[in-house]
């Protein structure tokens, strides 16, 4: 079949409507034909579409752009050629990034560079995050016994299809103390004896399309009745958030004197941009930072006098 080109393509809508009366196929039968080729995609949408009221910006929908094109008799590239650069909005509006920005943040030959074993530029370098959740649950003796974490992140390239965590135990918790995978799937997990790192691969669910979404969620159980008490709990984060969300949860026996947030620029610095934060009455504390800031993030606290005892 001869693909007919379409003239004035110079916007998408013009080119998407003309295409749909030229050939003549109603709405509900071009979203079938897309259905059928994997690609759903909904009859307001495509009304939208053509009239200018929307416009495809996320992976699934450029697909479905690039899929009408034969459906409607097109020549390859005469739809997905008027689109143009999507506007940038909400996670787009971050900056790409810098590799180099982990090797500053963490230093050279840093305990997580020595556990993976390659250089620490490559740690997700396919990955940009959108936002992190840390949930730190402390003991009666103020011990880290669980930490829950939420990752949402964007795949900078197509065919990703994992995220790799490291994460530097304090002497004396249980690496091996167990794993639980809400969101996403356990794949791997490795214990470094030196640097006393845990090197866990989570698996996404599916293969990532460049600009597609994924969430990993996980609980890591990281108690020993070795380990000590802790007074701090940072967060490292390589390219700017949405959101960075820390909580932590004391034991109602055990509960601090006073909480703080603070800020350093990378691992070893002193902090900055330190500011009180309070405990509630469920016995928490919290922080939730909008468009935070490449760096190390954390909240840290003083325990009352006398403990531990």
């Amino acid at each position: 079949m001869t693909r007919r080109p379409i003239p004035e393509t110079d916007e998408f809508a013009r080119v998407l409507r003309t295409a749909l009366r030229l050939r003549g196929l109603p709405l509900s039968r071009v979203t079938a034909r897309l259905a059928a080729r994997g690609v759903p995609l909904s009859t307001a949408t495509l009304s939208h579409w053509q009239r200018g009221q929307r416009r495809p910006e996320q992976a699934a929908s450029l697909r479905a752009v690039e899929e009408l094109e034969p459906i409607l008799g097109l020549a390859t590239g005469t739809l997905t050629g008027v689109l143009g650069p999507v506007p940038p909005r909400g996670a787009g509006l971050l900056p790409d990034v810098d590799p180099a920005v982990m090797r500053h943040l963490l230093g050279s030959r840093s305990p997580a560079e020595q556990a993976l074993g390659k250089p620490v530029e490559r740690l997700n370098e396919h990955l940009r995050p959108i936002s992190i959740r840390d949930v730190v649950h402390l003991d009666r003796e103020g011990r880290v016994h669980r930490l829950a974490v939420t990752h949402v992140m964007r795949a900078l390239r197509g065919g990703v299809d994992r995220m790799t965590g490291v994460f530097q135990l304090d002497e004396g918790q249980d690496p091996f103390a167990g794993i639980v995978v809400r969101s996403g799937s356990l794949v791997s997990t490795r214990f470094e004896a030196v640097p006393n790192c845990l090197v866990v691969e989570f698996g996404l669910g599916r293969v990532l399309a460049r600009g597609e979404t994924s969430i990993v969620e996980y609980e890591m159980l990281v108690g020993g009745t070795d380990a000590l008490p802790v007074s701090c709990h940072e967060r490292v984060i390589k390219a700017r958030l949405r959101d960075l969300v820390i909580q932590v949860r004391f034991h109602p026996g055990t509960v601090p004197a006073h909480c703080s947030v603070h800020y350093r620029r990378r691992l070893g610095e002193d902090p900055e941009k330190g500011r009180r934060i309070a405990v509630d009455q469920f016995h928490q504390t919290h922080v939730v930072l909008s468009d935070a800031e490449p760096g190390v993030h954390g909240i840290s606290w003083t325990w009352p006098p006398g403990f531990p005892s």
